[in-house]
């Protein structure tokens, strides 16, 4: 059986960096166990999905293109006009999602294997994104529970601010070594640990 290997294995096995004065104050993780999925809903299918999306997955569709809508380990971000991104647990939940889905309202694609994701922690994190998103990264401006698609290093992606000190970064496995070889190297300065999420 074909199973799907981090194309930042190597990276992230090599551990982490000092920074200028000896210490390691950022986390830096990436997430191999990512179960990413589009929801994309077609003409007038949004009430049905509104109605799955609370019985399957416990959350409302959310409203807004910069608001989490956040249930457990269950998070939906609006990324367009009927479109949807929804992290889960597991494959199960976005298997639960399909089947209860009626056709004629939308659609469910898997996205786990063509996304990557990375977080970033710890108090220097936003100096060091602030490199390279062209977002306000404030904290009265971009807070907690909100999410921004924007580009890094010439790539579009989405990044979500998960606590004060921490940011998640979705970006295509296409650029995952290059964009994580630009976030170390913009993290160096303050010194970094590198690990995978279990």
């Amino acid at each position: 059986m074909f199973k799907a290997r981090s194309p930042i294995a190597t990276l992230v096995a090599g551990g982490g960096r000092d920074g200028a004065t000896g210490e390691r104050t950022l986390r830096i993780e990436a997430h191999p166990s990512l179960v990413l999925a589009q929801l994309a809903l077609y003409r007038d299918g949004a009430p049905q999905a509104q109605a799955v999306a609370r019985a399957v997955l416990g959350v409302d569709l959310p409203l807004s293109a910069t608001e989490v809508s956040v249930a457990g380990d269950v998070r939906l971000y609006r990324t367009g006009p009927e479109q949807y991104w929804l992290r889960a647990p597991d494959e199960r939940t976005v298997a639960a999602l399909s089947s209860a889905l009626d056709p004629r309202a939308g659609a469910v694609t898997p996205l786990s294997s063509s996304r990557a994701l990375v977080s970033i922690e710890g108090a220097a994190a936003r100096d060091v994104l602030a490199k390279g998103l062209a977002i306000d990264l404030d904290p009265a401006v971009f807070r907690v529970g909100q999410f921004a698609q924007t580009g890094l290093h010439h790539v579009g992606i989405l990044v979500e601010r998960r606590t004060e000190q921490g940011f998640d970064l979705y970006f295509p496995r296409t650029f995952a070594v290059t964009l994580l070889e630009w976030l170390t190297d913009a993290a160096l300065p303050f010194g970094y640990e590198m690990a995978f999420r279990a």
